[in-house]
């Protein structure tokens, strides 16, 4: 499904993240020498997509990528589950810890069940 040199950066973020989303993907696809090789997986709670601003999700990928040929999936995954099934309790981090608290932040420990077609991202 992908070529072998493709290289695969997974984002996972909410609606409050877009901005800083944009960001990062424009950032990489303007420094980056080969961007064709570029394919961004982009992983949104599942309830994201019942948001005004997920309308506005494909117009803000378009508007990251420019002209280049890098290329972006959306994925919508039910975060609420993987915390449930890491039993994760939040109430445990203190106000130096807030970046703990964000559900998204445990997806990475599920990546081969979400993008079981990739060996490396």
């Amino acid at each position: 499904q992908y070529a072998e040199d493709s290289i695969h950066i997974v984002f996972a973020v909410d609606h409050k993240m877009l901005v800083p989303l944009v960001a990062a993907m424009n950032s990489t696809v303007h420094n980056t020498h080969q961007a064709n090789r570029l394919i961004f997986h982009i992983i949104l709670p599942s309830e994201f997509s019942k948001l005004p601003s997920a309308r506005n999700m494909v117009k803000l990928m378009r508007l990251a990528m420019g002209s280049s040929e890098a290329k972006y999936r959306l994925y919508n995954v039910d975060v609420s589950h993987i915390v449930n099934k890491m039993k994760v309790n939040f109430d445990g981090y203190g106000p130096k810890k807030d970046y703990l608290k964000s559900e998204l932040n445990y997806v990475r420990f599920e990546l081969p069940d979400i993008l079981p077609q990739l060996s490396k991202v």
